[in-house]
Formats: structure tokens, sequence, C-alpha cells
């Protein structure tokens, strides 16, 4: 158990953060780690801009691992939606294939038919008209 962890303070007042390697920026982690608020008093106004928001590693490779994840479920979606498009295409395919067999069944037989007429007419017993 850590010393915030025992003390458990409502919030957590750090000095100046403008040395890089303070110690304060291990209290940092360690106060949001265990849920308590945490703030940096700033040393002058020439340090404001580089401690607008204050950013550990943790935090920076947390961003980047929440933003790897929406990246691959944005990659995931667009692969579904790319794989429903296929579905759809070959399904077009299909039944355009299934009509034109179809199509030329019906003109098969259609053929056959006048054929089978034709043919019939050809050898019906010659009548002699008088």
């Amino acid at each position: 158990m850590t010393f915030l962890e025992r003390q458990l303070p409502d919030v957590l007042l750090l000095t100046s953060l403008t040395v890089a390697r303070s110690a304060q920026i291990h209290q940092l982690n360690e106060a949001r780690a265990v849920g308590i608020r945490s703030t940096a008093s700033i040393l002058s106004w020439d340090h404001l801009s580089s401690k607008a928001l204050l950013l550990t590693q943790r935090e920076d490779r947390k961003r980047a691992r929440i933003e790897e994840r929406e990246a691959l479920a944005a990659q995931a979606r667009q692969a579904r939606l790319k794989d429903k498009e296929q579905t759809v295409a070959a399904r077009r395919q299909a039944r355009d294939a299934w009509q034109a067999t179809k199509r030329r069944q019906r003109q098969r037989q259609q053929l056959n038919s006048r054929l089978a007429d034709y043919y019939k007419r050809l050898t019906r017993p010659f009548t002699a008209h008088r």
C-alpha cells in the first residue's frame, strides 16, 4: 500500500512540474491510479502553455491504445460493409445467371414447339384438293 493509498487525501496539490525528472510525475501517476484528484501549480506565465494539459506517458499510451482500438473498429466496420457489398453483388450475379438460364430454356422450348408444329405439317398425309 502506497503513501497516497494510506492517506487518501481529497486533492493532491503538486508544486511546479518544470523539471523533467521530477518525482512529482510519479506522485501524479499514483494519484490518478488511485482516483485522487490532482493539480499542479504553475511556476510562472512562461510555463503556462506547456502545462495547459498535463498528460503523463501512461495516459499517452492509454490514449494511443484507445485510438488504435477505434481505428481497428472502423476498419472492421468497413470490412463488414465491403463483405456485405460483395455478398449483394454475388447474389445479383447468381440471380442474373439464373434468369439468363431460364430465358434460354424458354427460348429453346418455344423453338422446339415451332419445329414440332412445322414437322407435323410436313408429315401430314397428302390429300388432294378437288
